[in-house]
């Protein structure tokens, strides 16, 4: 917390104590007591109970700022590139965390042709059968793309700003490429592909992020 936001906080309790003891105090000397109290006696029990309600609903909200203030979010980015001096073409599939707060992973699902890839090791063989059949190519090409695989682990925490390559693949491109047309492929590939991830933040609340598909 900040100079500023401490000395901010200081002042508004001690704003909100003054405010309850007068509300309290004047609760007490114009309402009768229906317990048969004294006005003093039924003043400071007026005062306690406020003060029990604006501490409750204080300690309620320090709890739900803290809470949002470690939320972390993840989001997936697709990022496209040419390089027009070497004619490489590259796409990569960036997930960030976006949030205040670092997100712990519980578990990540890949899912190709809705079919999940439960392996961790299959990931590069499920991907790059994908981008091979998408950019229609064969083995013995010698233009194969170069293709790189990124998964999290459970319990990896991604701290909040971070960024984390899930996938890339870039390919060599001839002076006739067709930008929109390579993009084309990549969201195939992208249509084709699903990705899903259960992560919680500092408090152990629990978050689901399921990569939309383009429609």
């Amino acid at each position: 917390m900040s100079k500023d936001n401490f000395q901010a906080s200081i002042s508004g309790s001690f704003l909100m104590l003054l405010l309850v003891f007068s509300i309290g105090l004047i609760i007490g000397l114009t309402i009768k007591s229906p317990w048969g109290l004294s006005s003093g006696e039924f003043s400071a029990l007026s005062i306690t109970i406020l003060a029990f309600i604006v501490s409750s609903y204080h300690f309620y909200s320090i709890r739900k700022h803290n809470r949002l203030s470690v939320k972390p979010h993840l989001q997936i980015e697709d990022i496209y590139n040419f390089d027009k001096d070497k004619k490489i073409f590259s796409y990569q599939l960036m997930l960030h965390n976006y949030g205040l707060g670092p997100a712990v992973i519980k578990e990540e699902k890949l899912f190709i042709d809705n079919i999940h890839v439960k392996n961790k090791d299959d990931y590069y063989k499920s991907w790059a059968s994908l981008v091979v059949e998408v950019l229609k190519l064969n083995s013995s090409d010698s233009n194969m793309p170069d293709l790189s695989i990124g998964y999290i682990d459970s319990y990896d925490a991604m701290d909040k700003g971070s960024s984390k390559i899930l996938m890339a693949v870039n390919y060599p491109v001839d002076d006739s490429l067709d930008i929109l047309s390579e993009k084309e492929k990549m969201q195939v590939i992208i249509s084709r592909s699903n990705i899903s991830i259960d992560y919680e933040c500092h408090y152990g609340n629990c978050f689901h992020f399921v990569r939309k598909k383009n429609s």
